[in-house]
C-alpha cells in the first residue's frame, strides 16, 4: 500500500513510540490509494499500520524497555515491534497532503518500512472510559 520516508536509519535511533520522538517523515502511498485520503486534513491524527521488517524473532517473557524495567513482563503486555505477526500501529499528526504524499509527525518507522493501512484516530472510541 505504502512505505514510510523517515531519517530513522538504525532500530536503535527509533523511539520507543513516535509520539514521544516528535521526528517529522513522509507516508508514500501507491498512487492509486490516493483518493482514499480524501476527508484527512492536516491537524488530524491517524494510526498508520506497518509491517516491522527489521523486527527480532520475539521473546515472550522479558524485561521492557530494554531491560530500563525491574520487572519482566509477557510480550503481549508490551508494544515490543519484535513480535509473532510484526505489525505496527504508529500515532502520528498529519501535516500536510499532497496527493499520495502525506508529510507527519510522530514517526517511529524506520526509513523504507513497509506501510499496510491507515486508520483515523477517534477520539471517543480510541480513549475508552469504562
Amino acid at each position: 500500500m505504502g512505505v514510510w520516508h523517515t531519517p530513522i536509519k538504525n532500530p536503535k535511533d527509533a523511539p520507543r513510540q513516535g509520539i514521544e520522538g516528535g521526528i517529522n517523515g513522509e507516508i508514500e502511498l501507491d498512487p492509486r490509494w490516493a483518493r482514499g485520503l480524501t476527508g484527512v486534513e492536516p491537524g488530524a491524527h491517524i494510526w498508520v499500520f506497518s509491517f516491522f521488517n527489521h523486527a527480532k524473532e520475539p521473546e515472550l517473557y522479558f524485561y521492557p524497555h530494554g531491560g530500563e524495567s525491574k520487572h519482566k513482563t509477557g510480550l503481549f503486555n508490551t508494544r515490543s515491534p519484535n513480535r509473532p505477526a510484526p505489525i505496527g500501529m504508529t500515532l502520528v499528526k498529519v501535516l500536510s497532503i499532497n496527493e499520495n504524499r502525506l508529510e507527519v509527525k510522530g514517526v517511529d518507522a524506520l526509513d523504507g518500512t513497509p506501510v499496510l493501512d491507515i486508520k483515523p484516530h477517534l477520539a471517543r472510541l480510541d480513549s475508552p472510559k469504562a
